[in-house]
């Protein structure tokens, strides 16, 4: 009687069978090593994982292989251009600022526009801190790629700030002077070889 064996379906008892038909149903149970077994001389159900006999065929279901979803067109466009991680070398920061000048044509066209009223201020003020963000995600990869953090575009621009306090208004035909500067400096400088600290070298 002791090779006498039943397993529990549900609310229901399954059986009687061999040892070695149990051995063999086991796998195919789904959540096997939690399924309850009985054989005279038990006092009581018990868990097949917890029987020395089943054990070594309790086995637990591979999981379900997903295939991973490739980024749309959209998500890799957002990535690129608002995106802080990462590096970017002079051909991709090229065309990312030229994102960031295509992104400053509506906004010309909007304000010029729009009429003069909270919705249409509100919409230009969006847009504004959208293009900034951009620009900013494009900077600092390409900083990320000189082995710079995107810190130093801070430094950069508290210069600029403290140089309007000291020079006045209509002398201040640097700024566009030395924002030109630092966007051919990030445009032409080869970046760090190999992996540096912000990831792989782009350029392979």
């Amino acid at each position: 009687m002791a090779d006498i064996w039943y397993y529990a379906e549900g609310d229901k008892s399954a059986g009687p069978l061999s040892l070695t038909d149990l051995r063999a149903i086991l796998p195919r149970i789904s959540n096997a090593k939690n399924t309850l077994v009985w054989r005279d001389g038990f006092s009581s159900w018990v868990k097949a994982e917890d029987v020395p006999e089943l054990a070594p065929y309790v086995i637990e279901p591979a999981p379900a292989i997903t295939a991973p979803t490739s980024p749309t067109v959209v998500t890799k466009c957002l990535r690129y251009c608002f995106d802080f991680s990462g590096r970017f070398n002079r051909t991709n920061f090229w065309i990312g600022y030229g994102f960031t000048v295509l992104m400053m044509m509506p906004l010309t066209a909007l304000y010029a526009t729009l009429p003069d009223n909270t919705a249409a201020a509100a919409v230009l003020g969006l847009w504004i801190i959208l293009w900034s963000v951009s620009i900013l995600a494009v900077a600092t990869k390409r900083l990320h790629d000189l082995d710079h953090s995107g810190l130093a575009l801070l430094a950069f621009f508290a210069v600029l700030i403290a140089l309007s306090f000291v020079v006045r208004q209509q002398d201040r035909q640097y700024e566009s002077l030395i924002l030109g500067i630092g966007i051919i400096f990030l445009g032409s400088i080869r970046g760090t070889k190999g992996t540096n600290r912000f990831g792989r070298d782009p350029n392979g």
